[in-house]
């Protein structure tokens, strides 16, 4: 279903699920859906914890995980180990995405 965010991750009852915006696609929705993995893998959620679904709550460090996680499971090591910047772009990676995937490379080797 379309979302007023990209995406986000809930826990009921002690089941866990991932909302992700329909409308997104290709790889978008995968830097969003890998966001919200990285919550599910790294976070316990919050309870009534409404505004980060709704893009409301400041950038925590919980977020900043979450979208190193993300960037990191989109475009791995080996890929930045393999292949030159050109040819990353080329293939159709985001060059935003791309530049903060390698700084963080950079800072931490990953």
């Amino acid at each position: 279903m379309p979302l007023t965010s990209g995406g986000f991750y809930y826990r009921v009852l002690g089941k866990d699920y991932i909302a992700i915006d329909s409308r997104l696609t290709g790889a978008k929705e995968l830097i969003v859906l890998f966001h919200e993995i990285g919550h599910l893998l790294l976070h316990t959620p919050e309870s009534g914890a409404t505004a980060n679904f709704h893009r409301v709550a400041r950038r925590t460090r919980q977020k900043i995980e979450a979208d190193a996680f993300a960037l990191c499971a989109l475009i791995p090591r080996s890929m930045l180990e393999d292949r030159t910047i050109d040819e990353l772009v080329n293939d159709g990676i985001d060059p935003d995405m791309l530049s903060e995937r390698v700084n963080l490379y950079c800072l931490y080797s990953i």
